[in-house]
């Protein structure tokens, strides 16, 4: 098992792999990586709006209002 996860993190291709059930295995993994980069993304993306864009821009009305 623990080879198994060295392979998976040091190939590069399904191809190289000689045992279809790896291969099966590692596109499921790489699908799962995929979806958490994408989501810790898209919470990167919305903290800097909600903690630093959003207020720049509220401070920046206040200004122009007074």
């Amino acid at each position: 098992m623990i080879i198994e996860v060295v392979i998976l993190f040091t190939r590069t291709s399904p191809s190289d792999f000689i045992n279809p059930e790896l291969t099966e295995f590692y596109w499921y993994w790489r699908s799962a990586r995929d979806q958490v980069t994408y989501i810790l993304s898209f919470l990167i993306i919305e903290t800097l709006l909600l903690f630093i864009i959003i207020p720049i821009l509220y401070f920046r009305h206040i200004k122009n209002i007074k």
